[in-house]
């Protein structure tokens, strides 16, 4: 059984963040953030995603 390689959404991708209320696209979330740093796996782009109150 192989598992699918993970591969991260377009940094255009637009998320609805609550807290404030607006929309922020991907890029928006990791602008300044080392590319090595960036979400590698579904459960850390989640944990990303929760931690910006997007959905």
């Amino acid at each position: 059984m192989t598992e699918d390689k993970f591969v991260l959404p377009p940094l255009d991708t637009k998320y609805h963040c609550t807290n404030p209320d607006r929309e922020m696209t991907l890029g928006q979330m990791l602008d300044g953030v080392d590319p090595d740093m960036w979400p590698t796996n579904e459960e850390m782009l989640e944990t990303l995603l929760f931690c910006m109150d997007a959905e």
